[in-house]
C-alpha cells in the first residue's frame, strides 16, 4: 500500500472517529449534562423555598414570642383601666380627688351598678373578662374653667370612665352647678 493511501486511510479513520465521538457526545453526554443542569436548577428552587419557609417559621416564632411577652403587659394595662371587681369606694374617691384637684366642690354623689357586656372567654385566651359598669350621678359646683380641667383630668385618668350626660345650671355666688352622669367600668 502506498504511503499516500495510508495517510488518506488514517485521515479517514480519524474523521470517522471524530464523527463517532460527536455522535456519542450528542447522544449520551449532552442529554446527561442537560439533565444535571435541570436538576441543579430544581435543587436551587427547592433550597430557596426551604429558606423562605424557614424565614417564615422564624418570623412566626418571633411574632408568637412577642405576643406572649406583650400579652402580660397588655393585660396589666387593661386591668388598670378596667380593674377587677366593683370597687365603688375607689371610683368615688377618684371622682372626688379629681374634682378637688380641679377646684370643684362635690355637692352630691349617687351610685348604681349595671351590667354592660361580656368579654371574650371563647377560645380560652382572654384579656378581658365580663365587663360591668358603675353608674354615678355627681353634682359639682365651681367655675367653668375648673369644670373643663375636671373633664380633662377625667379623660386622661387611668380608670376608664365615660361621661354620659352633663347638665349645667347657675348657683348662688356666681358659681355653676354641674350635674354629671358618669359610667366607670370594671371587670367581674
Amino acid at each position: 500500500m502506498k504511503e499516500s493511501n495510508k495517510r488518506m486511510l488514517s485521515l479517514l479513520a480519524a474523521f470517522v472517529l471524530f464523527l463517532v465521538s460527536l455522535f456519542i457526545f450528542s447522544s449520551f453526554v449532552k442529554p446527561a449534562f442537560l439533565e444535571v443542569r435541570d436538576l441543579r436548577e430544581q435543587l436551587k428552587t427547592e433550597r430557596d423555598r426551604l429558606n423562605a419557609q424557614k424565614n417564615a417559621s422564624t418570623a412566626m416564632d418571633s411574632f408568637y414570642a412577642d405576643y406572649n411577652k406583650n400579652a402580660a403587659s397588655i393585660k396589666s394595662l387593661l386591668e388598670t383601666a378596667l380593674p377587677g371587681g366593683k370597687d365603688v369606694p375607689q371610683s368615688v374617691f377618684q371622682v372626688q380627688s379629681l374634682s378637688y384637684a380641679s377646684g370643684l366642690k362635690l355637692r352630691s354623689f349617687s351610685v348604681e351598678l349595671a351590667n354592660v357586656a361580656s368579654g371574650g372567654e371563647k377560645a380560652g385566651v382572654s384579656l378581658i373578662k365580663k365587663v360591668e359598669k358603675i353608674e354615678m350621678d355627681v353634682k359639682l359646683s365651681g367655675k367653668y374653667e375648673s369644670f373643663k380641667n375636671f373633664l380633662k383630668a377625667l379623660e386622661t385618668n387611668v380608670k376608664l370612665t365615660d361621661v354620659k350626660s352633663i347638665d349645667i345650671s347657675t348657683a348662688t355666688g356666681g358659681d355653676l352647678v354641674f350635674g354629671l352622669k358618669l359610667n366607670a367600668y370594671y371587670q367581674e
